[in-house]
């Protein structure tokens, strides 16, 4: 009985792969946004102020980095987990399939996005028009 049934229903499922995708870019998005409040937490806690706090960074700019990257690495693995799980579960066959799927959709995601940011230019590109946006803090100021 189940494997007439994943004969018939297997196979990689486009719209699950998506809602896959989706999952894993909100929940990319909820942790990265509980990293930065731990991060934020942490800094009012013990009391630092902005410029203690870029000259620290500034300082130690290879730690910065690496638990950084760290926790980059551990944002993804994990909502794309939960989105690969999200797939895998609303197709009922062929997990490890959907999971790869939503992996494509997020590749065919970037690379579209990358396609209109090129052709857009510079016409739509926000973050040149402000003046006061932020540097990053592993650069040292002039």
């Amino acid at each position: 009985m189940t494997e007439a049934q994943k004969e018939e229903h297997g196979g990689i499922k486009i719209g699950s792969a998506f809602f896959g995708w989706l999952t894993a870019t909100g929940m990319a998005v909820l942790l990265t946004a509980l990293i930065a409040a731990i991060g934020t937490g942490v800094g009012l806690a013990n009391k630092t102020d902005v410029t203690k706090a870029t000259n620290a960074a500034s300082d130690n700019s290879t730690a910065v980095s690496i638990a950084g990257a760290i926790a980059l690495l551990v944002i993804v693995l994990v909502a794309y987990y939960c989105g690969g799980y999200v797939a895998g579960r609303m197709a009922r066959f062929n997990g490890i399939r959907q999971g790869i799927a939503v992996w494509l959709w997020a590749l065919l995601i970037a690379v579209v996005l990358a396609v209109l940011a090129a052709v857009a230019g510079e016409k739509y590109n926000v973050l040149a028009k402000l003046n006061a946006f932020p540097g990053s803090p592993s650069k040292k100021a002039p």
